[in-house]
């Protein structure tokens, strides 16, 4: 086999680097990135990124519960209906 320098593959890692779950990745599972999966549909904020362990960062996909979780907008204590009667 022979080895090119710019070939890029997922790694195997299937373990959400956050919570330690599975990530759910399917391109790390299949090794191919041409395999769609959750993960391409979502944005993870520079915070989210932040606390990603420096060891596991670019190595694995942070799952969709840790993902959606932080993407979250923040909740108001204002209700959209108010009762000015």
């Amino acid at each position: 086999m022979a080895t090119d320098p710019n070939f890029c593959a997922p790694l195997p890692e299937h373990a959400c680097p956050l919570c330690g779950g599975p990530n759910d990745c399917a391109a790390a599972r299949s090794g191919s990135f041409s395999t769609p999966c959750w993960c391409r549909d979502v944005t993870l904020s520079a915070e989210l990124l932040a606390q990603v362990p420096p060891a596991m960062l670019g190595r694995a996909c942070v799952c969709p519960r840790c993902a959606g979780a932080r993407q979250r907008p923040p909740q108001t204590l204002e209700s959209p209906l108010t009762n000015d009667e």
